[in-house]
């Protein structure tokens, strides 16, 4: 009795084993399409494949994957509430960064209302656990809220940093920190070098604020053309908010500049 039953255990933990293996191969094999590496074109579609084989086999790298897809339409529609449901269930086995983009998910409302207090808690979280890139997006919600002033100053050390060294959340944020004031001085121009940059990387927010720029004449010389085309872009790259900026430039332009402004920013929507 005893012997059979040491044996079903040893089947069931090599089971076990075998299924680990395989999800990690799986899951292997979805990052070398997803970047094109080991020969192999990208195809983030096929990566999809690939990470959902892995997920379904209860690997969390792999679910917090499938969860990033899910919320940037890459390789497979945009689904917010099964993003939601693959990062939550990543961050059920912590793994790391699955957090900061629930986070993400509250912030800019994917799916939900926007929850600026929740979100705040899940970035603070988030960094916490180690996940430096979670400092960058904190400085847009208002780091003079934490009522950690080491913890605070830490997190403005390193978004300066980070924003130096080419990251464009890390560039949208401290643009966004000369923007409002946030512990600084108010700077519009500031502001919309730092856009501009992380703009011209394909930071939707990024985008949207340059048009809000623009549009009021606020830290750069006011173009209407200028906002439409950058809140064109915010727009085709998903911005929820960024049509209402598309209207008022359009009140300032006649149709013929619109069409050939519309081209301008559709072409360079393709870009990002």
């Amino acid at each position: 009795m005893k012997s059979a039953l040491l044996f079903i255990a040893l089947l069931l933990a090599s089971s076990s084993i075998y299924a680990d293996q395989r999800a990690i191969g799986f899951f292997n094999q979805g990052n070398q399409f997803l970047h094109g590496h080991n020969g192999v074109s990208a195809d983030p579609f096929r990566a999809y494949g690939f990470f959902n084989q892995s997920a379904q086999l209860g690997y969390g790298p792999a679910q917090l994957q499938l969860g990033l897809q899910l919320l940037s339409g890459n390789g497979v529609e945009k689904d917010f509430v099964r993003a939601l449901q693959f990062l939550q269930l990543a961050d059920s086995q912590n793994v790391i960064g699955a957090r900061h983009h629930i986070g993400r998910v509250h912030h800019f409302g994917f799916g939900v209302p926007r929850n600026f207090g929740a979100a705040r808690r899940f970035y603070v979280q988030s960094f916490n656990s180690g996940f430096e890139e979670s400092a960058d997006t904190l400085a847009s919600l208002h780091l003079s809220q934490i009522n950690n002033a080491a913890l605070a100053e830490n997190l403005k050390d390193l978004l300066e940093q980070h924003a130096k060294d080419g990251d464009a959340v890390a560039q949208y944020n401290l643009g966004y920190s000369h923007y409002i004031g946030l512990n600084r001085e108010k700077n519009p121009r500031q502001a919309a070098i730092w856009f501009m940059k992380a703009a011209s990387l394909g930071d939707v927010d990024a985008q949207y604020m340059l048009g809000e720029l623009y549009l009021a004449g606020d830290g750069v010389e006011q173009n209407y053309e200028q906002c439409f085309i950058w809140s064109q872009v915010a727009h085709k790259n998903g911005h929820a908010d960024a049509q209402q900026n598309l209207q008022n430039c359009q009140l300032k332009l006649d149709q013929e500049k619109l069409e050939q402004l519309m081209t301008e920013a559709d072409a360079l929507a393709r870009v990002f």
